[in-house]
């Protein structure tokens, strides 16, 4: 797992269909929010990432169509989890606009979360 997070929306329920070409990415800052959403042994991490589906296959626009077995910085939750996270006190405001951002978007909207 790297230190860089990306989250890419699946607004199109693509994620049903096994075949997701990646398109609207937010990057979260790294900031002292990363500690609840990475498990890095000194705070709790406050979400429950999920494996990808082993037939899953992820196109990046910066990279040739991949597979998830091949991809180990790939997981997903959903836009819900990512809603309820409390952030710490120092997190910066384009981090708790990305949490304010998917508590307004259905909670079951699928995000895929590629560590770098």
């Amino acid at each position: 797992m790297g230190q860089n997070l990306e989250l890419y929306i699946d607004k199109w329920g693509m994620f049903k269909h096994r075949h997701w070409m990646a398109g609207d990415c937010l990057t979260v800052h790294r900031d002292a929010m990363m500690g609840v959403l990475m498990d890095d042994g000194e705070e709790p991490c406050q979400i429950k990432e999920r494996n990808m589906p082993k037939d899953m296959k992820f196109f990046f626009p910066d990279s040739d169509l991949k597979k998830p077995e091949d991809n180990d910085e790939l997981s997903w939750v959903y836009a819900g989890d990512l809603a309820k996270v409390k952030p710490p006190k120092e997190t910066c405001p384009w981090n708790r606009a990305i949490l304010k951002f998917m508590a307004a978007i259905d909670p079951k909207t699928v995000v895929v979360l590629r560590w770098m």
